[in-house]
């Protein structure tokens, strides 16, 4: 028996290494055109932002905001802005799920999964859970606080080194798990507090506190974006659809993937840029401007910045000066997205 799960382990192993023939290696092309227009989604302009620059430089997001405000259909807009699969999620994707699409995958997580549905299990043979289903993709979770608190921590090994290492009877497989969080709750319980537009918000200060307390810090900490979605107004709910809104974001997206290729020779998303190189004041990646550096040192001064959180102020902070065509990140920059990466959940 246990030989016969070596094999199987081994035989995937053997995919990875030596692809079938006919699976598809060649250079592959971003999505020819959205599946969703995300201005069908009226008011919420600060949020689309948001998802652009997250989209781009494929950095984890956490929406917040109440009920019925678009978080699910703003996260159905990110697969059109994302580019087909590389030969080589192909071939890993293949070894471990036996999956030939090259489109990247667009995975839902209920918050009833179980640690073992999450991050891969099995009773006897490591199976790969939903991480690595949607390795290469994205991975929805949807009323985040609903999510048992040691599932959500589970998420921190794969967030943190890209795959995920599973052991069942003497047998150790580790699946590649590198995804695009996509993340969503409401405020509060009952979804209104901070958004009272006619609702009244029933929660007490502790039962906030309590709800929010289910995402842990360390998990926090691995979000890059923060997206928090405000209550539509009626002339905002009863205005025009923006039309080819999703065309123009996507055409803006090819534009600053070329853009960072030709400036900075760059083959890889913002997301992964090295955890260091925001240490690093003459980093070739990040490229610093003056004024960039100097604003930059002022805000990480703070306390309530943590190592993480610096790295992430500086990664979104390149991906949104590379949409704006520029060189170097300025002080422009670190302010337009400063809000975006602050992991307070609270309203102020």
């Amino acid at each position: 028996m246990l030989d016969a799960l070596r094999a199987s382990v081994s035989r995937a192993v053997q995919d990875y290494l030596d692809p079938p023939q006919d699976i598809v290696t060649e250079d592959v092309e971003t999505r020819k055109e959205p599946v969703t227009n995300i201005g069908e989604l009226r008011g919420q302009e600060d949020a689309k932002i948001g998802i652009l620059i997250a989209a781009y430089g494929q950095h984890d997001v956490l929406m917040i905001g109440p009920p019925g405000e678009g978080k699910t259909f703003l996260a159905s807009t990110v697969p059109g802005f994302l580019p087909t699969l590389t030969p080589q999620e192909i071939q890993e994707r293949y070894a471990c799920l036996q999956d030939r699409s090259t489109l990247r995958p667009f995975v839902v997580a209920g918050a009833t999964s179980s640690e073992t549905d999450l991050v891969g299990g099995g009773r006897t043979c490591p199976r790969p859970g939903l991480v690595t289903q949607a390795h290469g993709g994205i991975l929805f979770m949807d009323e985040l606080p609903h999510f048992e608190k040691e599932v959500l921590d589970a998420l921190r090994g794969p967030m943190s080194n890209g795959f995920a290492e599973i052991t069942r009877a003497g047998i150790t497989a580790t699946f590649p798990a590198r995804f695009m969080l996509i993340a969503a709750m409401n405020p509060c319980p009952c979804g209104y507090s901070g958004y009272l537009n006619g609702l009244s918000c029933d929660c007490s200060t502790a039962t906030i506190a309590r709800y929010q307390r289910r995402i842990s810090g360390p998990i926090l900490d691995r979000i890059d974006i923060l997206l928090r979605m405000s209550s539509t107004t009626a002339t905002e709910f009863l205005s025009e659809a923006v039309p080819g809104q999703s065309e123009n974001f996507l055409s803006r997206i090819k534009e600053a993937t070329e853009f960072r290729e030709l400036n900075r020779d760059q083959y890889f998303p913002n997301s992964n840029i090295p955890g260091h190189d925001a240490a690093n004041q003459n980093s070739s990646l990040l490229k610093w401007h003056e004024s960039g550096l100097s604003e930059f040192k002022k805000v990480i001064d703070e306390p309530k910045f943590s190592g993480r959180k610096r790295v992430r102020l500086a990664k979104v902070a390149r991906s949104y000066a590379d949409l704006m065509f520029d060189e170097h990140i300025t002080a422009e920059h670190i302010s337009a997205v400063l809000h975006y990466t602050d992991s307070n959940l609270m309203e102020r």
